[in-house]
C-alpha cells in the first residue's frame, strides 16, 4: 500500500464519472434496461418480432415465447399454481416449446405448413427456430417466417386455451390451419405487396 501512495494517476485533475453503457457516456434508463435484460447485447430475434407486421398483442405473445414468459403449465407451477403441468391436448409436459412446436397437434400443423410452403423440414424447438430458421438462408424471407410463425403459434395457443378453459376440442387439425390462415389474411394488409403475394 505504501507504494501506491506515491502513484499519481492524473495531473491534479478531478475524477470524472462516465457511464460505460452508453456511447455518449451519459446515463440513460434505456441503456440500463438493455444491459439488465439482454446483458447489453440487443436480441436479433426480438428485433424481428418488434418489426414484424402483426398486431401488437401478437408481438407481445411472441416476445413472451422468446423470453419463456408465456403462461404455460410449467411456468404456472413455478409460480405456485396447483394445477397439472401436463398438456391438456396430449398429456405431455407443457412448456413453451411443447405448445408451439412439440405437441402432437403442433407437429401435425407444422408438417402441413411444410407441405404447403414446400419446406424440407419444420422447426422442432424454439432454439431451432431462432438458430436455423431465422438465419435468412431458406426459401422464405425472415420477415415472412416470423409472420407465418406468429399466425400458426397464435392459432395453436388459442386452440389450446379453448381446450384447457372451455373444454372445446378441435374437430380436426385443419381447424387450426383455418384459424391461422384467416388471421394471416386479416394481418396481411400490413405487408408489402410482394410479401402478400408470397403468403397468400
Amino acid at each position: 500500500l505504501n507504494m501506491l501512495n506515491d502513484c499519481a494517476l492524473t495531473d491534479n485533475r478531478a475524477d470524472v464519472v462516465h457511464w460505460a453503457l452508453d456511447k455518449k457516456k451519459q446515463f440513460t434508463t434505456k441503456s440500463l434496461y438493455m444491459f439488465l435484460t439482454d446483458r447489453g447485447v440487443s436480441s436479433r430475434v426480438a428485433g424481428y418480432i418488434w418489426r414484424s407486421k402483426v398486431p401488437l398483442k401478437i408481438k407481445f405473445f411472441l416476445w413472451q415465447i422468446l423470453n419463456n414468459k408465456l403462461q404455460v403449465a410449467v411456468n404456472l407451477v413455478k409460480r405456485g399454481w396447483k394445477g397439472p403441468s401436463s398438456c391438456c391436448l396430449c398429456g405431455c409436459l407443457e412448456d413453451v416449446d411443447h405448445i408451439s412446436l412439440k405437441c402432437h397437434l403442433a407437429k401435425l400443423v407444422w408438417a402441413m405448413i411444410a407441405e404447403m410452403f414446400h419446406l424440407l423440414s419444420y422447426p422442432t424447438s424454439w432454439d431451432d427456430f431462432c438458430g436455423s430458421w431465422l438465419r435468412g438462408k431458406g426459401p422464405i424471407l425472415i420477415r415472412l417466417i416470423i409472420f407465418i410463425f406468429a399466425g400458426f403459434a397464435w392459432a395453436l395457443w388459442t386452440t389450446r386455451n379453448k381446450n384447457a378453459i372451455e373444454k372445446k376440442i378441435p374437430k380436426a387439425p385443419t381447424d387450426v390451419l383455418y384459424i391461422a390462415l384467416s388471421l394471416m389474411q386479416k394481418w396481411s394488409v400490413k405487408l408489402k405487396g410482394e410479401d402478400q403475394e408470397r403468403i397468400m
